[in-house]
């Protein structure tokens, strides 16, 4: 969607350049008909009419080519990366940039007992950075408490770790559901015939199949 947005960004940009310059075109070429048409139509309005409205079609254009040129230069230009100053670094000037920060939380969230994955997002405030996370947990997290225990290793990682102040950390969590619950039975159960004496084989029949057998 993005480069979708981007290329027809550009597409319309072009066409707005090109229209502009038509206009300009026939104002300056076919300007003595169009004069000749609007005193026909108005009446003699002056003399200087024709400066006048040359004058201000080619100030409209002028504006709009310019505007338009400047959004194509912006959509084309390669984006550079967020960088961001370290407030913490005094012999020189230090810049981190956005990807680094993402990386490193990673490293310090992903290792956690319960986390499945992390996915954070960093936005640069000026000296200050704004952080998302997709934080995926399993099945038997205490959901409470993991997301608090990691937006505390994120603020630590970030402030104290990094050296970067957190304007405002939010968090979206994902917590995957428990898979259908099962029943474990004996063999016996299964097969109608006693299971031998110190047998230990089962089988797991989902409850759906226990009901049907009941029936």
């Amino acid at each position: 969607m993005n480069l979708f947005n981007k290329v027809l960004v550009i597409t319309l940009t072009i066409i707005s350049i090109l229209f502009w310059v038509g206009v300009v075109s026939v104002a300056v070429f076919f300007s003595g008909d169009l004069i000749t048409r609007l005193k026909d139509t108005v009446g003699d309005l002056g003399p200087s009419l024709s400066v006048w409205a040359q004058a201000m079609i080619g100030l409209v254009a002028a504006i709009f080519i310019l505007l338009s040129l400047l959004l194509l230069l912006a959509e084309i230009s390669p984006p550079r990366a967020a960088h961001i100053p370290l407030v913490g670094v005094t012999s020189g000037t230090a810049f981190l940039t956005a990807q680094a920060i993402i990386q490193r939380i990673k490293n310090d969230v992903q290792g956690l007992p319960q986390v499945l994955e992390v996915k954070p997002t960093v936005t640069v405030r000026s000296k200050m950075v704004d952080i998302r996370l997709d934080l995926h947990t399993e099945p038997i997290a205490d959901v409470s408490a993991k997301t608090e225990e990691v937006c505390r290793i994120v603020r630590d990682t970030v402030e104290n770790k990094i050296g970067i102040k957190l304007r405002q950390l939010t968090v979206r969590v994902h917590h995957q559901s428990l898979p259908p619950q099962v029943t474990v039975l004996p063999k016996e159960t299964r097969t109608g015939e006693p299971t031998p004496e110190g047998s230990r084989d089962v089988v797991i029949v989902p409850e759906s199949q226990q009901d049907l057998r009941e029936t």
